[in-house]
Order: structure tokens, then C-alpha cells, then sequence
């Protein structure tokens, strides 16, 4: 019933990487390299996911990947590759 910010931004990938992530009534954000190659499984028990990753398909074939496993009942889990605000965007 809680909530968690992963920031891997600066994180190294070891080859084979996996994370496994599992909320229940709470959210997880994840924020990774843009150079990464993520991908992402998904199960959702009255919850939301919410995958936004940019620019995937102009990686090459040596770009590290991370395989995220996700399940969630009723919470959230949001997976990006944006750098994070640091202000309110202008309307």
C-alpha cells in the first residue's frame, strides 16, 4: 500500500539481466537507460501498466537488454526510458 521509484539511469547491465517486480495495492516506477533494450512482460489484476519506451527500435543488435517480468494487483506499474522532470512541463 505503497509506493517505489527505481531509477536504473546509471545503472550497468549485466548480460542476462532480469528484474521481477510485484506490487499489491501500491506502484512501482522504473526509469532506464534509453540505450537499453527492454523487454517487458505484463499481468495486471485490476491495475494498470503503463510502458513507454522510446526510440526501441533504432538500438542495434549489441545494445544491452533487461527483461522486466511485472504483476500487479490492484496497483500500478509504470516502465520508462524518459529522463525524468526536474520541472512542471508549460502549458
Amino acid at each position: 500500500m505503497g509506493g517505489v521509484e527505481l531509477d536504473l539511469a546509471n545503472a550497468t547491465l549485466a548480460p542476462g539481466a532480469r528484474l521481477t517486480l510485484l506490487t499489491v495495492m501500491g506502484g512501482v516506477e522504473v526509469r532506464v537507460p534509453a540505450h537499453w533494450r527492454i523487454e517487458v512482460e505484463t499481468e495486471v489484476v485490476i491495475g494498470g501498466s503503463r510502458v513507454t519506451l522510446e526510440g526501441q527500435d533504432d538500438l542495434g543488435e549489441s545494445a544491452p537488454v533487461l527483461r522486466i517480468d511485472t504483476r500487479t494487483i490492484m496497483g500500478g506499474i509504470g516502465i520508462t526510458n524518459q529522463p525524468k522532470r526536474t520541472t512542471a512541463p508549460t502549458p
